[in-house]
C-alpha cells in the first residue's frame, strides 16, 4: 500500500504542479472540469446513486459547470462564494458538534446530493477565479493548495504527538482537537509568509493570517463532510481511480471547501486595500 501511494504521488505531484503553475487555460480549464466531473460521479456513489445514475449526475454537473462559467460575472460569483462560505461554516460546526446522519430517502441522500452539487460548482468557480485573477493567478491557486497541504501536515504531526481529545468521534475518530490546533498554527504561519509576496503587499499580515486560519478550519469541515458520507455508506474511499489514495473526491475534499472561502476572503481583502 505504501509503495502504491508513493508511486501514485510521484506521478500526481509533478502533473499537479505543471497544471496549476504552467498549463495554458485551454488545458487547465477542461482538466479541472474533468476532475470535478469524476468527483461528482464518486459523490453520487456516496449519496446512494446506482452506476447509471452516477454517470447522469456527472453529466449534469458538467452542464452546470459550463453554464456557471459562461454566465458568471464578478459580482454574482462573489455573492455565490460568500453564501457558500457561510454554508460551509455551518456544515463544519454541525459536523464537529452534532452526530446526526445525512438524511436519506429510499436509500438516496438527496439533500447531500444537492449540497454536493452546490459545493462542487462553487469550487469550480473559485478555482477558475483564482487561476485567472491576474498574472499572479497561478501563484494564488498554488498558495491555496500549499495552505491546505501545510495545514494537513501540521494536523498529522500534532495529532500523532499530542492527540488525545477527539474532534468528532462519530464522524472521524482519527482526528483530534490537538490536530486541529496544529493545522491552524501551520495556517497562521503560512498566512504570514503570504504577506511577503508582492501581490499581498498592501494587505496587513494579520488579515492574511486570519483568512488562512478561517480557510483551514472550514477545509477541515470539507474532510469531515466526506468522512460522514463514507461512514454512512459503509465504504473506506470514494473510489479507486488513484492506487493507494482512493478516489478523486478523497484527494480534493478539503479543496472543495477551502476554494470558495479563500477566493471570497481574498476578494474582500483586495477591495479593502484598494488593489
Amino acid at each position: 500500500m505504501l509503495k502504491q501511494r508513493l508511486i501514485t504521488a510521484s506521478v500526481l505531484i509533478p502533473v499537479a504542479l505543471w497544471l496549476v503553475l504552467f498549463a495554458p487555460s485551454e488545458v487547465f480549464t477542461p482538466a479541472i472540469m474533468l476532475i470535478i466531473a469524476i468527483a461528482a460521479y464518486e459523490w453520487g456513489m456516496l449519496c446512494g446513486l446506482n452506476k447509471q445514475a452516477r454517470f447522469i449526475f456527472a453529466g449534469f454537473m458538467l452542464v452546470i459547470l459550463l453554464m456557471a462559467d459562461i454566465y458568471s460575472n464578478h459580482l454574482l460569483t462573489l455573492s455565490v462564494m460568500g453564501g457558500l462560505s457561510a454554508l460551509w461554516l455551518i456544515v463544519t460546526l454541525a459536523l464537529v458538534y452534532r452526530n446526526s446522519p445525512l438524511p436519506a430517502f429510499h436509500g438516496i441522500a438527496w439533500g447531500a446530493l444537492l449540497t454536493g452539487s452546490l459545493f462542487l460548482t462553487g469550487a469550480w468557480l473559485a478555482i477558475l477565479g483564482l487561476r485567472l485573477d491576474s498574472e499572479y493567478g497561478p501563484h494564488l491557486l498554488m498558495a491555496m493548495l500549499l495552505l491546505i497541504w501545510i495545514a494537513d501536515s501540521g494536523a498529522y504531526f500534532a495529532g500523532m504527538r499530542f492527540g488525545k481529545n477527539k474532534l468528532s468521534i462519530h464522524v472521524s475518530p482519527g482526528k483530534s482537537w490537538e490536530g486541529v490546533i496544529g493545522a491552524l498554527i501551520g495556517a497562521g504561519l503560512f498566512g504570514y509568509l503570504l504577506s511577503w509576496h508582492v501581490y499581498f503587499k498592501d494587505i496587513h499580515a494579520l488579515l492574511l493570517i486570519a483568512l488562512s486560519i478561517v480557510v483551514v478550519f472550514i477545509s477541515i469541515g470539507g474532510d469531515l463532510y466526506e468522512s460522514k458520507a463514507k461512514r454512512q455508506r459503509g465504504v473506506k474511499d470514494s473510489g479507486h481511480i488513484l492506487p493507494g489514495h482512493g478516489g478523486i473526491y478523497d484527494r480534493i475534499d478539503s479543496v472543495i471547501a477551502a476554494a470558495p472561502v479563500f477566493w471570497f476572503g481574498l476578494s474582500l481583502l483586495k477591495q479593502g486595500s484598494g488593489l
